[in-house]
């Protein structure tokens, strides 16, 4: 009888090391949560984000929140983990590699586990994802699938956690981008106005020289504060509300896209109240 053995990528051996020291911190920092610790397939190279050149710095610890979780290692822990976890059906994927976060393999990933687009969430500069499902019981059958392919395969390419808090983004795009800038760990400026401040660039693909490419060109236009960066588009929080209108009247995706490589651009649009498959 085979016995079923979840290879994983390990956690830290001491992950209070893997965590940025508060002592070096400056004053009014706010230090990444990590109640539970550091969990099992949290790789570095990880990228904090910064409205001034380069854009994008990285580090090898990870400057982001990490929910409360418990990773699930067998068939046990759906039991251990349904008092808590069952109140928001919420998984953390970690231990994915850098062509993890293309279209191709993000597809590859929906379908094999028959997931829709929209209830799925890459962050690729954090190197993890978060799966939001409509009832516990959906979620308790992602991880039997998935325990299942483990057990065929021999091994795992990403770890799973249950997550013990809410961190589910809501049906809006405000309210998408101020949860997941929490779970970044970064700050949203103004966010009564955010609505009017947000705009969307779909991309084709992700790459960190891309993603500097086309906040160069952003900035040559108008000011912003910060971004958000998934597998699919980044938005960018404009300083201004007029900041939106320049970029969307001064530059079409067409123009935008010829500039200094930034050929990977698909649409460009502000925010919208409401997600939707029509959006993307």
């Amino acid at each position: 009888m085979k016995l079923l053995q979840l290879l994983v990528c390990a956690a830290p051996i001491l992950p209070e090391q893997a965590l940025p020291d508060p002592r070096d911190a400056v004053a009014d920092a706010r230090i990444p949560k990590a109640n539970c610790g550091v969990p099992a397939g949290t790789v570095p190279p990880f990228w904090i984000t910064m409205p001034n050149p380069p854009y994008i710095f990285p580090t090898y610890s990870p400057w982001f929140d990490i929910p409360d979780f418990l990773t699930v290692k067998g068939v046990d822990d759906i039991e251990k983990a349904r008092p808590q976890a069952s109140k928001f059906s919420t998984v953390m994927l970690t231990g994915f590699c850098d062509k993890s976060w293309q279209p191709d393999e993000v597809h590859k990933f929906i379908t094999q586990y028959d997931l829709h687009r929209f209830n799925v969430i890459f962050l690729p500069l954090q190197r993890r994802a978060f799966v939001y499902f409509k009832s516990w019981d959906s979620c308790c059958s992602f991880i039997q699938n998935h325990l299942k392919r483990v057990f065929s395969e021999g091994s795992s390419s990403f770890c799973v956690h249950f997550v013990f808090e809410d961190v589910r983004p809501g049906a809006a795009e405000d309210k998408l981008y101020t949860t997941l800038m929490r779970l970044s760990n970064a700050h949203v400026s103004k966010p009564e106005s955010l609505s009017e401040r947000l705009i969307c660039v779909g991309v084709s693909e992700v790459w960190l020289s891309f993603i500097t490419c086309l906040l160069e060109v952003v900035q040559c236009i108008a000011p912003f504060v910060n971004f958000l960066v998934l597998s699919d588009r980044v938005y960018i929080e404009m300083r201004e509300s007029s900041g939106v209108a320049q970029v969307l009247e001064s530059h079409s995706r067409q123009s935008l896209s010829k500039r200094r490589g930034c050929w990977r651009i698909l649409k460009i649009r502000p925010m919208n109240n409401r997600l939707s498959p029509s959006l993307l």
